[in-house]
């Protein structure tokens, strides 16, 4: 688990070989960083038709009303 810092993800070096399962965490506008991430991996693994990857987002804000990107991350899930 990390928080906070640079991360990077190649989700290009992950061959599908094995399961690998990637779990992203956000409050509020924590959410803008995660996303762009979210919707490219879920470009790249559209274009691969990759079961063996799964991507999951623990997501919380105040109300419903604050969550950011709520209709294409309801989309995407």
């Amino acid at each position: 688990m990390r928080v906070g810092g640079e991360f990077f993800l190649d989700v290009a070096k992950i061959d599908g070989s094995s399961r690998t399962s990637i779990l992203l965490l956000a409050g509020g506008v924590g959410i803008n960083p995660l996303a762009s991430m979210i919707f490219e991996i879920n470009k790249i693994l559209d274009l691969r038709n990759d079961a063996n990857i799964k991507v999951g987002l623990l997501y919380s804000a105040k109300s419903e009303d604050e969550l950011i990107f709520k209709v294409r991350l309801f989309d995407w899930y």
